[in-house]
């Protein structure tokens, strides 16, 4: 800082591999419990992703081999839970919805019969405009 109000403390170096962020395993170790995450091997080091890897897909591996949180194909799934650091966080923590979560309110009466609450509860923003009919087929007049 230019300022010299954080001098003391000691810069985490982050690297670059395979498009994730990533900080070595001894490193950070010290710092926080990195037990069942999947380490990777970086110019004979071992090092740990930050963040999952964007996936496409189902999360077909969702009943084994994969993580925990974000359900990212693990190479050793006996040995490890998370495929990154942010997934073994967020597995751990509460969520907010979790905590905020309250039971719906029941429904008055006096709002039903209206015939309201189908368009409301309807994903389309316009009604259809009817059954749709075919073209009529004309034979050859010839």
């Amino acid at each position: 800082m230019s300022d010299g109000t954080h001098d003391h403390h000691r810069v985490l170096r982050i690297y670059r591999l395979a498009h994730m962020n990533v900080v070595p395993l001894n490193i950070i170790n010290e710092h926080l419990d990195c037990s069942g995450i999947q380490p990777y091997r970086c110019n004979e080091r071992f090092v740990l992703a930050l963040h999952p890897l964007p996936h496409c897909g189902t999360g077909r591996y969702k009943q084994y081999n994969s993580c925990r949180f974000c359900s990212r194909k693990l190479r050793h799934p006996n040995e490890y839970q998370f495929c990154s650091i942010a997934c073994k966080i967020n597995d751990e923590k509460p969520t907010a919805k979790e905590s905020t979560i309250k039971p719906p309110a029941p429904e008055d009466d006096a709002g039903a019969g209206t015939g309201h609450s189908d368009k409301r509860s309807s994903p389309r923003k316009r009604s259809r405009k009817g059954v749709p009919m075919r073209a009529l087929l004309l034979k050859d007049q010839a």
